[in-house]
């Protein structure tokens, strides 16, 4: 199978234990309600936490592997937009924090 993206269901939410990982996020977790999941390997990724004001450029995630759940920070650093033969081309640069 291939990942999904869909919304958590109550009885997803009770078996992966994701209050528990929510609240190890202190400041700004989002309780999201929604994921990108593979049920046949048992793997989800799922955002937890969005900066706001001076960190807006922040999000958090965490990653369920092979039975352990991995937290991780993505940092946005910039965008820049290209014009090649005709078309626009946008890169965006991204920092991993783990």
């Amino acid at each position: 199978m291939s990942f999904i993206n869909e919304f958590i269901s109550d009885a997803d939410f009770q078996k992966y234990h994701l209050k528990n990982v929510d609240d190890r996020i202190l400041v700004g977790r989002m309780r999201s309600d929604n994921w990108t999941i593979d049920r046949e390997r048992d793997i989800y990724l799922r955002q937890v936490y969005r900066g706001k004001e001076d960190f807006t450029h922040i999000t958090k995630w965490t990653f369920l592997w092979d039975g352990y759940v991995l937290f991780f920070e993505v940092h946005y650093l910039e965008s820049k937009n290209f014009l090649v033969g005709g078309n626009g081309i946008m890169y965006l640069f991204f920092q991993l924090v783990i």
